[in-house]
């Protein structure tokens, strides 16, 4: 049995994330980023090299993207996971947050 064939035209965004990832700035990331999802992108990059900080929520709605991404069959990369703040809040994050936006941040790694 074949799979059904994915029809949609390549179409590409990139998200830059500025602010100190509080709960307005998780929202927004979410609102925006389902606007494109409904636009049926196929590979969305989210960027992160000028946030400051993130709280749980962020980190969840992040973790929440990658799973809205994978069943949208759109490839999601998160680029710019360097800010101090940001990684202790990945740190502090239950374990399944953390692992998937390790694997968007890091996708060619633990990959055959």
């Amino acid at each position: 049995m074949h799979g059904r064939a994915d029809t949609r035209l390549a179409s590409a965004a990139r998200v830059p994330v500025t602010g100190v990832g509080n709960d307005v700035d998780a929202v927004d990331l979410r609102r925006k980023t389902e606007n494109l999802f409904e636009c049926d992108i196929t590979e969305l990059t989210i960027d992160l090299a000028e946030l400051e900080d993130a709280g749980p929520l962020f980190v969840r709605i992040l973790s929440d993207l990658v799973v809205t991404a994978h069943s949208r069959r759109c490839a999601l990369v998160i680029t710019g996971v360097r800010s101090p703040l940001l990684l202790e809040a990945l740190h502090d994050a239950p374990l399944d947050q953390l692992l998937a936006v390790y694997r968007a941040a890091c996708p060619d790694r633990g990959r055959p």
